[in-house]
C-alpha cells in the first residue's frame, strides 16, 4: 500500500466491510520444502498450523457476561502518562503500560475468568491446511492463506 492509499483508502470506499467490532486475522506465510518433480507435476501437501482461536467457551470476552471491567487506572486505554515538572515552566511527560491492568485496558475479578483461556480470551488451536502446489510453479513461490493467521 503507497502511502496514498493509507490516507485516502478508507476516505473513497476502498476499506474493510466488517463491522466495528469484528477483528481480521493476519495472512500465514510458511516456508514449504518441495522437490523439483513437485515442481513440475504439481502435488497437494498438508501443512500443520498452530494459532491462537477466539475462545469457543467465553466468546473472547475472557470471562462472564458483565464481569470485565474497565481499568480505573488507566480509563480502559491501557497506558499511564505521568506529567512530572522538572523545574519551573520545564516538565517531563512519560507513557508507560499501565500496572494494573498489564495494558490490556480491562479487568476480570480471578472467580469470573473463563476456565478454558484464564481469562486470555484466546486459547491454541491446531488447524491442517491443504497446499496445492500448482504444476509449473517457481521455485521460491509464494501461496498466502488469507486470514489463517492468529485471531
Amino acid at each position: 500500500m503507497d502511502i496514498f492509499e493509507m490516507f485516502f483508502h478508507d476516505a473513497f470506499g476502498g476499506g474493510s466491510r466488517r463491522g466495528p467490532g469484528e477483528r481480521k486475522s493476519k495472512d500465514v506465510v510458511h516456508s514449504l520444502a518441495v522437490t523439483l518433480e513437485d515442481l513440475y507435476k504439481g502435488v497437494v501437501k498438508k501443512l500443520a498450523l498452530e494459532k491462537n482461536v477466539i475462545c469457543d467457551k467465553c466468546e473472547g470476552r475472557g470471562g462472564k457476561k458483565g464481569a470485565v471491567e474497565k481499568c480505573l487506572s488507566c480509563q480502559g486505554t491501557g497506558m499511564q502518562v505521568r506529567i512530572q515538572q522538572l523545574a519551573p515552566g520545564m516538565i517531563q511527560q512519560t507513557q508507560t503500560v499501565c500496572g494494573d491492568c498489564g495494558g490490556q485496558g480491562e479487568k476480570i475479578p480471578a472467580k469470573d475468568r473463563c476456565k478454558t483461556c484464564q481469562g486470555k480470551k484466546t486459547t491454541r488451536g491446531r488447524k491442517i491446511l491443504e497446499v496445492h502446489v500448482d504444476p509449473g510453479m517457481a521455485d521460491g513461490q509464494r501461496i498466502t492463506f488469507a486470514e489463517e493467521g492468529d485471531q
